[in-house]
Order: structure tokens, then sequence, then C-alpha cells
């Protein structure tokens, strides 16, 4: 729960619209540590999908990036001066204590 609050956060500053986060129920172990993964998926500009990123990295919650997908693309509604729109997602996993 403290994560996702976090992560809505984070999207917020950034100005991105997320489209649907997916977290894991398979908690794995890692060391000294448990993961949960997670998938988040969003939509905005270029700009705001780098914010999010780099939003996440600022978090004080050790995460791990383990695969993220960027897909610029334009939408014929919009006019040919607008910004091409960046659909990410971002597969991570959170650290937890055990």
């Amino acid at each position: 729960d403290q994560f996702m609050q976090e992560l809505a956060k984070v999207a917020e500053k950034a100005g991105l619209q997320v489209d649907g986060t997916v977290p894991s129920k398979e908690i794995k172990d890692a060391g000294g540590y448990k993961t949960a993964p997670f998938e988040i998926s969003g939509t905005g500009d270029w700009d705001s999908c780098y914010r999010f990123l780099t939003g996440l990295r600022a978090t004080k919650r050790l995460t791990r990036l383990d695969s993220l997908v960027l897909d610029g693309s334009k939408d014929h509604k919009e006019s040919p001066d607008a910004a091409p729109t960046c659909h990410i997602m971002v597969n991570l996993s959170v650290f937890m204590a055990r």
C-alpha cells in the first residue's frame, strides 16, 4: 500500500496518466530481502515519461527495473504539430525486508 501511494505521487508529479498498475501476488526471495514484482503502464509525453522514471529512481524504496518499453507514436487525431504521445510499460521489483 505504501508503494502504491508513492507511485501515485511520482506519477502525478511527473504528469503521467497511469493506465494500470498490476502488482504480482508472487513474493520472491532475494537474499536478505523479498521482492514483489509490479507492472505499471501509462501515457504522457516524452518529458512526463522521463520524469516518471527519474521519480521512481528518487524514491526511498529499493527497486529494480526489470524491463522497460517506451512507444512513441503520433495520434492521427492530433494536429501534425502535436508532440508524440509516449506509452510506457515498466516492470519492476520492489524490495522488502524479510
